[in-house]
């Protein structure tokens, strides 16, 4: 490697390590220290510490690419350039959102108290130290995610309690660190999966698209800092599509269906997964595959869901309602949320249906991610009742795989503005309206008007050349 061009990924992940400290700085004043009277003075540096994030972390991530397009170190190189970031994002306290507390908790309620996530709640054991941590209005909300996640909870629960001569606040910094690695974890498994995928299509841009999922300041800050879990999701997710790509139809069909069991959005890509099986006349690979996720939902149905409103969590998780595109509408045309929630779950089913039938005429590798992508952003925008900007972690990576065109950019702007979203929360301490519009506006709206109108001016090559392995092929393969 050119010592011009390593100095230049030196100097990028140094960026992206300096973006993840910024984050750090935040998230302890945020959590543990107000300062008195000097309280505004704190907030603005709070608020700052975000800004730069967001310009830093866009520039690292940026500059790392550009210098992998010109010239890779190779993986070694680049998974040791890696670690730096991932180690500060772990350490990062989750200041911007809670949710990884509700984890610990469920967690316990599994593991420790031998209660069901599902049914069972935190407010349901007050004599619970953990109870005390968190949002208070999610302690009277169960477990909103597959069974998947509600194991792994259990698990992670048990692990720190295995330190519970800690106090509790010590315990629950365990936690979240092991949740944090955990996830940090699969954000790395992912990005070599994209690798992969992309070395099936574009060879020579493999490793940029492997340092734009793991230096991506997006799935960086949600997915590992603030532990939201999409990384397992995600993961499940690619791990799917490259078996899809490569003709091993069955194990994307298993992969997809273990996707669903952490988090149920990859249902969405089903309709995707038939359409190529069905077109590549591997119908029943794609339902051998099915049948085995099946035979582990049937389990964890016997585990979790038999008892009494084990269910309900589906229709409550529905009720929770933000501002998005859907409730601007519901303003506009004057009619409540619920109606315009079905219209935009109607727009989703159209985009679907139509990704599926573009595929099913034209069954090219690019189609097919961009498919995908497409059935997953266009839920984001249209068919959730609440928008927050981790959900672009669902799809990002497919779009930058793609390589260009709208969703490509709109991922790119996404990734870039959505940081943005959190400054009425760090400068003024509101989750009410002013925070919804911004992060809607800089998460959502922005990026998408940037994608539409600002032309792509660089980016990954624009030509799928394959490596020379067969790739969707709609001749039936040998074997599964």
């Amino acid at each position: 490697m050119m010592p011009a061009t390593q100095s230049a990924l030196s100097k990028a992940a140094l960026t992206s390590v300096f973006a993840m400290a910024l984050l750090l700085v935040a998230g302890v004043r945020h959590n543990y220290f107000w300062g008195g009277s000097l309280y505004a003075v704190l907030h603005g540096v709070e608020t700052l510490c975000l800004l730069g994030f967001t310009w830093f972390g866009a520039r690292g991530w940026l500059r790392g690419m550009a210098a992998v397009r010109e010239e890779s170190p190779g993986l070694r190189r680049l998974l040791i350039l890696s670690i730096p970031i991932l180690v500060v994002a772990v350490l990062v306290p989750n200041f911007l959102s809670q949710d990884i507390v509700d984890y610990v908790m469920r967690g316990r309620i599994l593991s420790l108290h031998g209660g069901n996530p599902y049914v069972q709640m935190a407010a349901d054991f007050p004599e619970d130290p953990f109870v005390a941590f968190g949002d208070e209005g999610w302690k009277r909300f169960p477990l909103p995610y597959g069974p998947l996640v509600a194991d792994l909870q259990g698990l992670v629960a048990w692990i720190a309690h295995q330190f519970s001569f800690l106090p509790a606040q010590a315990e629950l910094w365990l936690a979240c660190t092991l949740f944090k690695t955990i996830f940090a974890g699969s954000l790395i498994l992912s990005a070599l999966t994209a690798r992969s995928i992309c070395s099936l299509l574009r060879p020579a841009d493999q490793d940029v698209v492997f340092l734009g999922v793991l230096w991506n300041p997006l799935l960086l800050n949600e997915g590992v800092a603030q532990a939201h879990n999409e990384p397992l999701m995600l993961l499940a997710l690619l791990i799917a599509v490259r078996a899809m790509l490569i003709g091993r139809v069955a194990v994307g069909s298993f992969t997809l269906g273990m996707g669903v069991l952490i988090k149920i959005i990859p249902v969405l890509v089903a309709p995707i997964l038939m359409a190529l099986a069905t077109r590549q006349k591997r119908i029943t690979a794609l339902l051998m595959g099915g049948l085995g996720a099946g035979v582990v939902l049937a389990f964890y149905y016997w585990r979790f869901f038999t008892e009494p409103g084990a269910l309900d969590f589906i229709q409550r998780q529905s009720g929770v309602i933000g501002v998005t595109p859907v409730s601007f509408a519901a303003d506009l045309f004057g009619v409540d949320i619920a109606t315009a929630l079905k219209g935009g779950r109607i727009v989703t089913s159209i985009v679907i249906f139509a990704a599926g039938v573009s595929l099913w005429r034209r069954p090219d590798p690019r189609g097919f991610l961009v498919a995908c992508a497409a059935c997953l952003a266009a839920m984001v925008c249209f068919g959730l009742g609440g928008f927050r900007s981790w959900y672009h972690i669902w799809w990002i990576p497919l779009a930058l795989l793609a390589g260009h065109g709208f969703l490509y950019r709109f991922a790119w702007w996404a990734t870039v503005l959505s940081p943005l979203g959190y400054l009425a929360w760090v400068s003024m301490r509101s989750y009410d309206s002013p925070h919804g519009i911004l992060e809607l506006s800089s998460g959502m709206l922005l990026p998408a008007l940037l994608a539409a109108f600002w032309p792509q001016r660089s980016g990954p090559s624009n030509r799928v050349r394959p490596n020379g392995r067969k790739i969707l092929s709609v001749q039936r393969p040998a074997n599964n």
